[in-house]
């Protein structure tokens, strides 16, 4: 079974074009993991298929033809009208959360599953800021609780905005944060953990 668990953090609402291009980070360590023979699994939604699980057309069809009308033809509607139709949008947003909260936690179940009946020992995240930690924080949670022996490790950039004092690692479910270029870093504390795994507690990183 797999030494790693790399997750690449992710939200279901797409914030920007950015969000469905390819990650050269997470090929960079796919890459480094491969050739350091480490046994891992990657989850990476944050492609332009990776969405399609999330997708809810019954609400953001009729959002966009609200949007519309209240951004493009503002000059011709009358107050009453505005307002309802902000209502309206509000009123679809909210559903529209709704339902991604509730596949989010369908598919944060799934990935603590696999890591609880693989009893993997190391989960890492790259972490990006906004929803994505906040949906990270709720699954390490569950990890926790599922498998105490996995150990989380996150990088990333949102780990590189607060490097000063340990700042990532307090009052959150993480366990160990890596700066900057973190390929090295990763293998190492993947190989010491798989070693205790394994029984080898006398080796460290080699």
């Amino acid at each position: 079974m797999a030494d790693l668990f790399l997750y690449n953090s992710f939200t279901p609402r797409k914030r920007a074009p950015g969000d469905v291009f390819l990650d050269n980070s997470i090929a960079m360590l796919r890459r480094r993991l491969k050739l350091s023979g480490i046994d891992f699994i990657i989850e990476d939604r944050m492609t332009v298929d990776g969405y399609d699980d999330f997708k809810y057309p019954q609400v953001t069809k009729p959002l966009r033809e609200l949007f519309k009308k209240v951004v493009f033809t503002e000059h011709k509607n009358s107050g009453l009208k505005k307002l309802f139709y902000e209502l309206k949008i509000k009123q679809l947003y909210s559903r529209l959360v709704r339902f991604h909260d509730l596949k989010m936690d369908e598919y944060l179940g799934r990935i603590t599953g696999t890591v609880a009946r693989g009893k993997i020992p190391v989960f890492g995240i790259k972490l990006w800021s906004g929803s994505p930690f906040k949906y990270c924080e709720k699954m390490c949670d569950m990890i926790h609780k599922a498998s105490p022996e996995t150990v989380i490790v996150v990088g990333g950039p949102q780990v590189n905005c607060f490097f000063a004092d340990g700042l990532i690692l307090k009052d959150t479910a993480f366990d160990l944060a890596v700066y900057s270029e973190g390929e090295e870093a990763l293998v190492n504390i993947v190989r010491s953990r798989s070693n205790i795994k394994h029984g080898k507690r006398g080796s460290g990183p080699s």
